[in-house]
């Protein structure tokens, strides 16, 4: 179980510089369209032991809207 452990892909959450962080910005920023990606199983919503209990919460669903909403912006959720 500890080799197969440490030889899994490291899945945590990494931190973006703040120069990384403030060129995504300025290219967001500058863009007329943008096209959002967005990882739902264990990124947007935690893993769960059976799928239907991976519910997004309120706070998922307004930020996910807000997104929709700003001109040249299409979002695309991805599962599975």
């Amino acid at each position: 179980l500890k080799q197969a452990r440490e030889a899994r892909p490291d899945y945590r959450m990494r931190s973006l510089s703040m120069e990384r962080r403030g060129k995504l910005l300025e290219a967001y920023r500058e863009a007329d369209r943008r096209l959002l990606l967005l990882d739902y199983d264990g990124t947007l919503v935690g893993f769960r032991a059976r799928a239907e209990s991976a519910v997004p919460d309120a706070r998922l669903l307004e930020l996910l809207k807000e997104l929709r909403e700003q001109p040249g912006n299409t979002v695309v959720v991805i599962s599975g």
